[in-house]
């Protein structure tokens, strides 16, 4: 608990998701990280909500295993949720920062043909 308000943090060791490449098609995509870290903080004041992801060596694969990504990537997101009702509309907005490494994709024939 944080004062005034909570704190959720999960740590993974790693995590796949499993994605339809096409809404018409059978094949999925794959992705894996070595690592998943997400703190959200919700406070009962005037500060909002905050969450922080970090994803550590983001893989993507086709349904045959191909890579499609020449070299894992990194990658960081920041959200600040302004509490309810404060300020103008502009002032009310979700802010996102998203860092991400360079990431360098492979696409292979299959993919659209």
């Amino acid at each position: 608990s944080v004062t005034g308000g909570s704190l959720f943090s999960v740590k993974a060791s790693s995590l796949d998701i499993i994605l339809p490449q096409a809404a018409y098609r059978e094949e999925h995509l794959a992705m894996n990280t070595a690592s998943l870290d997400v703190e959200f903080f919700m406070f009962n004041d005037s500060r909002g909500s905050h969450a922080k992801v970090a994803l550590s060596d983001l893989s993507l694969r086709d349904a045959t295993a191909t890579d499609l990504l020449e070299a894992p990537v990194q990658m960081t997101v920041d959200v600040k949720i302004p509490p309810y009702g404060v300020g103008s509309v502009d002032e009310q907005a979700m802010v996102v920062a998203l860092c991400i490494s360079e990431a360098s994709f492979v696409v292979t024939k299959n993919q659209y043909a």
